[in-house]
Order: structure tokens, then sequence, then C-alpha cells
């Protein structure tokens, strides 16, 4: 027999773990999810067995995780993720995947990068912020990949390396240090880009780097 009409479970422990309501033996309507403790999870509007519009997930400690808009159970329009309650992403989606502008930001509310996505790869220009504000770094993407000069500068503002791209392969690595002083030596250009890096953590350069198929 088929489910129809309104629907809820509940944990071992007595509490509410989910409740919504199912039409010909789908869920539809408006879906709300909770753990043992109580902490709303979930919530968001079923069309027939698929999730259509505004879901908005949250971490077990109760801080929002992220707000997502859904056609037919896939990602497609705007999407807002969170880290401990505070807003660290927003992009646009289509169909799964992200496709358009993107901007994310540190903990502490400084902005961390600004740029585009077409179909789930970087493109055109970039620009990266140290969470002082300072800007970070910037670049551009062409259809072939990391084009021209990627440029990365320290928090007092200082150039500390330069990778050099031609039609997305890597013809270059430029590295100076605190003083402005360039670094020769192939070896120590390269220790001192690992230590640039781990030094200056930044969550939109990792995701851009990942998404244009870079590695340091």
């Amino acid at each position: 027999m088929q489910r129809h009409g309104p629907y809820a479970t509940w944990h071992p422990s007595g509490a509410k773990k989910e409740e919504g309501e199912y039409r010909d033996g789908l869920k539809h309507g408006r879906w709300t999810t909770w753990s043992n403790s109580g902490v709303n999870l979930a919530e968001g509007p079923y069309v027939y067995g698929r999730k259509q519009g505004l879901w908005t997930q949250w971490n077990q400690d109760g801080s929002k995780q992220e707000e997502a808009e859904f056609v037919a159970d896939q990602r497609h329009g705007r999407f807002i993720g969170y880290s401990a309650g505070i807003k660290t992403s927003e992009a646009t989606y289509r169909h799964n995947f992200p496709n358009g502008h993107i901007t994310m930001w540190h903990l502490n509310g400084q902005k961390s990068g600004e740029g585009d996505l077409r179909d789930s790869r970087p493109t055109g220009a970039f620009t990266a912020w140290h969470p002082t504000g300072q800007k970070m770094g910037e670049g551009r993407y062409s259809d072939q990949g990391p084009d021209g000069d990627f440029t990365f500068w320290d928090r007092q503002g200082n150039r500390r390396l330069v990778y050099r791209f031609m039609n997305g392969a890597q013809v270059a690595l430029l590295a100076w240090d605190e003083y402005g002083r360039a670094i020769a030596n192939a070896v120590e250009v390269h220790q001192h880009r690992d230590a640039y890096f781990d030094g200056h953590p930044n969550d939109f350069l990792m995701f851009m780097a990942i998404l244009g198929g870079l590695g340091r």
C-alpha cells in the first residue's frame, strides 16, 4: 500500500526524528528532520519525491550548515555555505554544479576571495584577500586554463610570488623574500612557495585551485 498523508518517525529515545507528508507514495510538501537531542537538522519542500525549492541544513550543535535551492532534486540556484553558523561562501549552482559568481569569506567576516565559474571551472579574473583585508592574490583563467601572471602578496602588501602561465601551462615561478629581494635558487623558490601558502591559508584559493586543476 502506498503511503499517503501525514507521516512521522521517532528516535528510540522517543524524540521526533522526521515529519512530513506523502502523496501517492512519494514525499511531498515540507519535511523536517531532527537529531536525537531535538536539534533541527534539515528542512525543505519535496514535490513528488524530489527536493524542490529552498532547503536548509544545520549541524548537530544547531549551527547553520547550508542553504541551497533545489530543482528536481538537484542544486540549482543560490547556495550559501556556513562554518560554525558564520557565512563563508555564496555561489550559484546549475544542475548540481557551481556555475556563476562565487564569493567566500574568512571566519572574521573579511572577504577571502571572489571569482567566476563556468561549468565548475574557473573563468575570468579572480581576487583573494588576507583576513586583514589586504589583497593576497589575483590572476585570470581563460578557456585554456590559467593565463598570464598569478601574483601573491603577504599581509604587509609585499609581492612574494608570481606564477606565470601560458595557454594553461606554467612557464615560470618567481619569488621574493620579505625585503623584496628576488630569490634565484630553484630549491629555495619552491621552499619559499610552500612556506608562503602554509603560512597564509585561504579556502577560496584552495577551492579555485582544485577546480582549476592546479597544485602548488
